[in-house]
């Protein structure tokens, strides 16, 4: 039978364990409680004492909109919260504060100087006034101190705080001192400067001053203003919105009142001011707009009277009825000139009509004949070229290709592109470059094999340096095509929009001018064709190319390569190693140069191919300008067939003018009869938009004075009777429980790291078995009269070690069982365990393994005198129910003894006599006297009196390690 292992690491608590250590370390619990709760009362009675003053004060309510209005409506809201709010954070305000400081002139403080124990006064104090709180007494617990003297007049903006010392000459006079030196001398009411600081002391009773000291301290406006704030509360009633609660937490009673009903008129002085300027501003808006309305009208009116002044000058007519009858008497007379004029025209139009048909040439107009040459001309140039156009467009989209695959192209160039910048910035970071590119990959660059000879070159500097050349040039060469690509998209859709605004001059010297170009680049393409061709050869010499490619990259690749050759020449001074790399290097350099003549005849094609798209789209601009040219020719024509109208158009034009005069004149006569009407109207609305203004402006006066009238305080703040309470009980209870928590921690963390005490429900957490737990009052040997807990336990003991299947099995193969007792400091239950198993029938041996004590003369010879070899056997002693071998005598080699041969002899004969063998040994469970027990006996019961874990970790360990596995048990004693 075995027990799972307990680890040390495990830390198994439960809630009896938990009282346990609290039950043995009660004392210390006890007085930490004591001594803590002492605390929580000396910090009650050493707290100031303060009163609270309270008050209320009704805010005025304000106008909301309809929207807030029903959503207040509809969610429950309160139509003063907004308005509370305001005042509550307005009342809390540094500006309002300070206002109230400057005002009570709160941050000037005069003391005197008192001898004796001010914290004994002040415990006396709170004891009072918590003795009066308990009783409820509704006297005045403490008394008002009555001050000598007050300050006023104060000035002091520094915010440092500082003091001053006043020693009293007299009933009146004083001087003013700083650290003991005596800077300024003053009279009782009169004004004193002291640097920055100005004050004037005053009496508050007529007790003697003479002689007296005084302690005068100076703090910040500031932070006296923020000190209010934290010892004010304000807040909104429940019940109504628009009332405010204020409480104040302040030494003095008085002054506490006093401050609230300051504070609270001093919001009233600023709703009166924000009410007069409102209504200020009002009236001036009013004033305003009547002065607008006035200039407004009296603008239209001197507006339409010139208007009919200018009327009287031309027509004559100051009546709108004789002006109307003579302007519509013109109008039919110019109408009926005007029918003539229409007659005659129309014979010339039919004239103009056919003008286009005409294509002949007529000897008496040479204009007109240098005209129609020119069209018949350009007519022929456009037609030739509008055919040559429509046959290249064909050839051309089939040499582009797709135009889909022209976008594939430009955002493959793009791709790279953006590699190539990765690729440089890992080169400036000294980092390896990725090779999971596209650009990595492609055979038709050669980054590759450059990042390969980065790694395996000595000289990692100057190949760095040349491979970021070349990822220069190569950048370079993307940037072109991606800008060649997208110009060529862009010409597809509109080709001829770059050479817009220019003449027909201009379009053939380009044209000239792009052919030439296309020439020299296909001179140079053909050049650098014939210079890979030569490349190839292996006597080819690269210094001969200086003279034909002169761009920088060539002619360095050029001069490197030279001077490899150079190097390699000299073969006497160099080993074969370094000739070879020298060849490599050398291919590596042509290498290099081919691919860089091959990019550059890319680059020279694309430029080709550039140019050629140009010469196609300036040719369909030339086509766009002969179209133009013969449409000026057309024009041209056009203008000379009209040259016959002009006389009868001017004719023409000359009536209408006038007739559009009479027309305007007679349209005016309505408009003017509407701005006499308009003029009336406006000015009755002007006189109505004023008088309701007024009534406005009147009435929200009056609602706003009755809503400063409502912003008043309810209950005024009245200096409270009683101080706050120091809440003795309640301080003194939460220390006392703080105390309890931290001893009782303590007391438990200090069992934690010492190690937990062992006990039945840890054993039983960590899966061990737990026999019980004998009583206090067993002593061992009580010959049958067992308590029911002892009883009991030894019960769960013979359970556990099976001593009923060894009652109805009998002895396996004639050999009986042997039992461990290792009772430690605990009693000696051995003989009572023998005396309930020889009630079950079993005969019993109990074998004393104490070697510690002194044997009786009756006892010898014991076990020792057997282990000694000096008896062959030891003595047996025969009971009632079981028998006995005593120890017999004190040894220091017991372990050893125990584990000689003669031990293991006895231990068989014995099994071979009796049912159960019970060793008793009082070692304790962790020495190794116990561990070397444990290796002779299958079973053992360990009695805990108060072993740490850790302790019976060791002997559950033993049990584990043994083979086979010991079953064990344990039995605490008290």
């Amino acid at each position: 039978m075995g027990n799972p292992k307990l680890h040390s690491n495990d830390t198994l608590i439960s809630l009896s364990d938990l009282l346990q250590v609290f039950k043995k370390n009660r004392m210390r619990i006890i007085l930490g409680t004591l001594l803590c709760a002492l605390c929580g009362a000396l910090y009650a009675l050493t707290k100031p004492i303060e009163y609270t003053a309270e008050a209320t004060f009704r805010e005025k309510s304000v106008s909301q909109p309809i929207s807030n209005f029903l959503s207040n409506m509809i969610f429950g809201g309160s139509s003063g919260s907004t308005a509370s709010t305001d005042a509550i954070v307005m009342m809390k305000s540094r500006k309002f504060l300070e206002q109230l400081v400057r005002q009570l002139e709160l941050h000037a403080q005069i003391d005197q100087k008192t001898g004796g124990f001010p914290t004994l006064d002040k415990i006396r104090k709170n004891i009072t006034i918590e003795r009066a709180a308990f009783k409820n007494s509704p006297f005045l617990p403490v008394p008002d101190p009555k001050p000598i003297l007050g300050v006023r007049a104060v000035a002091y903006e520094e915010a440092v705080p500082t003091s001053m010392q006043i020693k009293f000459l007299s009933d009146s006079y004083f001087q003013v001192l700083e650290e003991k030196k005596i800077v300024q001398t003053g009279e009782i009411g009169s004004p004193v400067t002291v640097g920055k600081i100005s004050f004037t002391l005053y009496r508050k009773s007529n007790a003697p001053l003479t002689n007296q000291e005084y302690n005068l301290s100076f703090s910040s406006p500031i932070k006296i203003a923020k000190n209010l704030s934290s010892q004010m509360t304000l807040a909104v009633d429940r019940d109504h919105a628009s009332v405010l609660k204020l409480k104040m937490n302040y030494p003095d009673r008085h002054q506490a009142a006093t401050i609230l009903n300051t504070l609270m008129s001093i919001y009233q002085g600023y709703l009166k001011d924000e009410q007069k300027r409102s209504l200020e501003e009002q009236i001036g808006y009013l004033h305003d707009r009547q002065t607008e309305m006035g200039e407004r009208l009296k603008k239209k009116m001197s507006d339409y009277a010139d208007k009919l002044s200018s009327d009287a000058v031309t027509n004559g007519f100051f009546d709108l009825d004789q002006s109307m009858q003579f302007l519509t008497e013109m109008q039919q007379r110019y109408k009926g000139d005007l029918l003539g004029i229409d007659l005659r025209t129309k014979r010339f139009q039919a004239m103009q009509e056919d003008k286009h048909t005409y294509h002949g040439t007529d000897n008496q107009d040479v204009a007109l004949n240098q005209i129609l040459t020119n069209i018949r001309e350009y007519n022929q140039q456009f037609d030739s070229l509008n055919v040559a156009l429509h046959e290249s467009s064909g050839a051309s989209s089939e040499a582009n290709g797709d135009f889909d695959k022209q976008f594939i192209e430009l955002g493959e160039v793009q791709q790279f592109r953006a590699e190539i910048q990765e690729i440089l910035k890992s080169l400036v970071t000294n980092a390896q470059p990725s090779t999971e590119t596209k650009l990595w990959n492609d055979p038709r660059y050669l980054v590759k094999n450059w990042c390969e000879k980065l790694s395996t070159e000595t000289g990692i500097n100057s190949c760095r340096d040349n491979f970021i050349s070349y990822l220069t040039n190569l950048q370079h060469l993307f940037l072109v095509q991606e800008k060649t690509i997208q110009e060529r998209l862009a010409h597809q859709q509109n080709l001829e929009s770059e050479f817009r605004g220019i003449d027909l001059g201009t379009a053939r010297d380009l044209y000239m001018q792009y052919m030439r170009q296309v020439n020299e680049i296909e001179a140079n393409r053909l050049k650098h064709q014939f210079v890979i061709q030569e490349m190839e050869q292996p006597s080819f010499e690269l210094s001969s190319l200086s003279t034909l490619l002169h761009d920088h990259i060539s002619q360095e690749m050029i001069n490197k390569a030279s001077a490899t050759t150079l190097l390699l020449q000299d073969q006497n001074n160099r080993t074969v190693k370094e000739q070879e790399r020298l060849r490599d290097e050398l291919s590596l350099q042509k290498g290099f140069l081919s691919i860089h003549i091959k990019q550059s005849i890319a680059l020279m094609q694309l430029h080709e191919k550039l140019l050629h798209d140009k010469i196609n789209t300036l040719q369909k601009s030339r086509l766009a300008l002969l179209q133009q040219e013969i449409s000026v020719l057309e024009e041209q024509l056009s203008n000379y067939i009209d040259t016959s109208l002009e006389n009868l158009k001017k004719e023409k034009n000359v009536i209408e003018q006038h007739q559009a005069a009479v027309m305007q004149e007679l349209a005016q006569l309505p408009s003017k009869w509407v701005e006499e009407k308009l003029i009336d109207h406006e000015m009755e609305m002007n006189q109505s938009m004023v008088e309701e203004l007024s009534k406005l402006v009147e009435s929200k006066n009056i609602s706003s004075n009755l809503e400063l009238i409502h912003s008043s305080p309810l209950d005024r703040a009245i200096p409270p009777l009683q101080p706050n309470s120091p809440h003795l009980l309640l301080f003194s209870t939460l220390g006392g429980i703080l105390g309890a928590l931290m001893t009782g921690g303590f007391a438990l963390l200090g069992n934690l790291s010492m190690g937990m005490r062992a006990s039945p429900d840890n054993l039983r957490l960590a899966d061990q078995h737990v026999s019980g737990t004998l009583s206090k009052q067993y002593q061992g040997d009580s010959k049958g009269q067992l308590r029911d807990q002892d009883l009991d336990t030894l019960r769960r003991l013979m359970a556990f070690m099976h001593v009923e299947k060894t009652v109805l099995e009998g002895s396996s193969m004639g050999k009986g069982q042997a039992l461990l007792l290792v009772t430690s400091k605990g009693a000696d239950y051995s003989l009572d365990l023998a005396l309930l198993m020889a009630r079950m029938g079993l005969k019993v041996v109990v074998l004393s393994l104490d070697f510690n004590r002194v044997a009786a003369t009756e006892e010898l010879p014991g076990l020792l005198h057997y282990l000694e070899g000096q008896v062959s056997l030891p003595k047996l002693h025969k009971g009632e129910f079981y028998d006995q071998i005593f120890s017999g005598g004190i040894c220091r080699f017991a372990s050893e003894l125990l584990a000689s041969k003669q031990f293991s002899q006895l231990i068989g004969e014995l099994e071979e006599r009796y049912d159960w063998i019970i060793a008793v040994s009082h070692a304790l469970p962790t020495s190794a006297e116990a561990e070397c027990l444990l290796r002779r006996f299958d079973r053992a019961a360990f009695t805990v009196c108060d072993e740490p874990l850790p302790e019976i970790e060791k002997c559950v360990n033993w049990a584990e390690q043994t083979t086979p596995k010991k079953a064990i048990t344990f039995v605490f004693s008290p």
